[in-house]
């Protein structure tokens, strides 16, 4: 007797709408404010370089991080009675988890 065996395989991955190019825009257009408000208090002979320093360093290494992030996944795939669960976090691929998928239980088969 043959079974068929079917295979489902669940992909989440981030919503990555805006290209680089467009992140350097918005990066360059949210750190035109600070600088904006740092050359007219410097007008009036006040310092706020430091504070303007920070904000655009924080807006920046944000941008930075979420492009780091951009090729992070999770995937499940059921095939026969295993399922298999993957995550890929920036640098690092953890092995797929295997589970059994008896009668409605999942428990951890095995991992090296």
């Amino acid at each position: 007797m043959a079974s068929s065996v079917i295979a489902y395989r669940i992909i989440a991955r981030p919503g990555c709408s805006l290209s680089p190019k467009g992140q350097i825009g918005v990066v360059a257009h949210i750190s035109s404010f600070p600088l904006a408000a740092v050359i007219g208090f410097s007008l009036v002979c006040t310092w706020q370089l430091p504070f303007a320093g920070l904000v655009l360093v924080a807006t920046t290494y944000a941008f930075y991080d979420i492009n780091c992030h951009a090729a992070d996944y999770e995937s499940i795939t059921i095939e026969g009675d295993q399922l298999a669960v993957e995550k890929r976090d920036y640098k690092n691929t953890r092995p797929a988890r295997l589970f059994s998928t008896d009668i409605g239980r999942a428990y951890f088969a095995s991992t090296a």
